[in-house]
């Protein structure tokens, strides 16, 4: 085989061979803030995002980005999971003092087992598609993802819905950001002022909202009817105060997002630049090899050079090999994962969640875990407070309007205004989060009671933020029907055991 004349080498004709790579830096662009606005009668300026354009980034990293659909998902599950759990906690003292304990705890009852019944019903939704439990998973999702939603608060009186309350979600998008025209002029006429397709008063109150219906047209919904009906719910994500409009949680994260996706693409482009290069030259492990194959020889020895298609391999050095290039690199590059999981913590531990938590993953010791799980079981509390603080007590609140009016609820104080107020004392559970050790944590808080820094009441709040005398009553009832089916044994004193033990021994004697 003759020797190739003025032939490039393998490298050379690579590299000139090679595309212009593709620009891999179209980052999630962060909108530039600007002052513009008004958010009060004063005509204040305050600084806003473009709520269109973060609207549309936020959700592309959401349904591209992995990690953004961690840092929502892993919240969301930990926060409200499949729906938070009712505590009705009336203030009797306040309201009537002719109730017994006994009826007082039935009474609480009732109330929890009627609003379970109609928030475990499709009619809880006005598409019949979900249940309430459901809805509270979809709404906080799309809370942190769009930074806001609506919900309409409708009333069907009809037989086949357990309670007349039914819920019609609304997302931002059907709120229009850009001016109203003829509908603000009326709106002034008023006093009033519409900022980004909500209606304010002169205190800055919202009187009503403006949604685009199907056909395209504008739709003026009051926030509350002539007969002190709740019509309209607003949830918001909002770094400034009396803002219009909520900001995605996300929209502080989107340049990491973009980061840690431009740094795995240029790492994906290398590793593909590496398998396009086939081969490469391995050198001589004899330093001595140095002189080059003899010309006469490579013409009579043609398989001491050689041939792919399209491609000559020349001025071979005794000793050397040709293995595949890239088969000694190291790929990927290990700075990646240490960016990426740097990155990835930071983001997290903004959100108050443990990145043990959001992987899923404990890999630390027994303790370490558990400060963990109770730092993040303070944010988590902190959430649950901010969502029912702004949707559950308010919807709540008029289910147990229809209730009583529609379903003849009777409680005692509802229909005074003085003592309403004090039937509104409710609190909202998520699951516990699962314990590492139950049976240590179980007897750590035994040994805390014992010593008298814990109140059985105050334990059961730790524990799974219950209401003790709520679980003493319960169980009460369980144990009387337990004994009455005689499904229960009554314990026996150390006496009784040592006599039946010695009567077992008689016995096998």
């Amino acid at each position: 085989m003759a020797r190739a004349k003025n032939r490039p080498s393998l490298l050379s004709r690579l590299f000139r061979q090679a595309k212009p790579t593709p620009n891999m830096h179209q980052s999630y662009i962060v909108p530039q803030v600007q002052p513009i606005g008004r958010v009060s009668n004063q005509e204040s300026l305050y600084i806003r995002f473009d709520h269109i354009e973060h609207l549309i980034f936020c959700r592309e990293a959401y349904f591209q980005n992995p990690y953004a659909r961690i840092y929502i998902n892993r919240q969301v599950s930990m926060v409200v999971n499949d729906g938070l759990t009712l505590q009705f906690n009336p203030m009797w003292a306040y309201i009537d003092h002719s109730y017994s304990f006994a009826e007082q705890q039935a009474k609480q009852i009732e109330v929890q087992e009627r609003w379970f019944l109609w928030a475990s019903s499709h009619g809880a939704s006005i598409t019949n598609s979900m249940n309430f439990h459901l809805l509270q998973h979809e709404l906080y999702k799309t809370l942190l993802r769009d930074g806001e939603f609506f919900v309409l608060l409708h009333r069907h009186y009809e037989d086949r819905y357990v309670n007349p309350l039914r819920l019609q979600v609304i997302h931002t998008d059907a709120v229009p950001y850009q001016s109203l025209g003829v509908l603000e002029e009326q709106a002034s006429k008023r006093g009033h002022y519409i900022d980004f397709g909500i209606e304010y008063n002169a205190i800055g109150e919202a009187v009503a909202y403006y949604f685009i219906s199907k056909d395209h047209t504008i739709r003026r919904v009051p926030t509350y009817a002539s007969d002190g009906r709740r019509l309209v719910i607003h949830v918001k994500i909002s770094d400034y105060m009396n803002t219009s409009r909520g900001a995605s949680s996300l929209l502080n994260h989107l340049k990491t997002l973009a980061k840690i996706r431009d740094f795995e693409q240029n790492e994906l482009s290398a590793m593909k630049m590496l398998s396009q290069i086939a081969i490469a030259v391995e050198p001589s492990s004899d330093a001595d090899a140095s002189e080059l194959f003899d010309p006469e020889e490579m013409q009579q020895q043609a398989n001491a050079v050689p041939q792919f298609e399209g491609l000559v391999i020349q001025n071979l050095r005794r000793g050397e090999k040709i293995v595949p290039f890239g088969s000694a690199s190291n790929r990927p590059n290990s700075n990646l994962i240490a960016f990426i999981d740097g990155q990835v913590e930071a983001m997290m531990v903004s959100a108050g969640m443990p990145v043990s938590v959001a992987k899923l993953h404990m890999n630390k010791s027994y303790s370490a875990s558990r400060a963990e799980l109770s730092l993040f079981e303070d944010f988590r509390k902190q959430k649950i407070e901010e969502i029912t603080s702004a949707l559950h007590n308010i919807i709540f609140e008029q289910w147990l309007r229809e209730e009583i009016l529609y379903n003849d609820l009777v409680l005692v104080g509802y229909h005074d205004a003085k003592q309403r107020k004090y039937l509104m004392n409710i609190s909202w559970h998520a699951d516990p989060i699962p314990d590492l050790d139950p049976l240590k944590s179980a007897k750590s808080l035994g040994h805390l009671i014992d010593m008298g820094i814990l109140t059985h009441e105050q334990a059961t709040r730790l524990h799974n933020d219950g209401n003790w005398d709520d679980n003493v009553e319960r169980l009460s009832r369980e144990y009387q029907k337990m004994h009455d089916l005689k499904l229960m044994l009554h314990p026996q004193s150390k006496e009784e055991e040592q006599d039946q033990k010695d009567k077992e021994e008689e016995e096998d004697a």
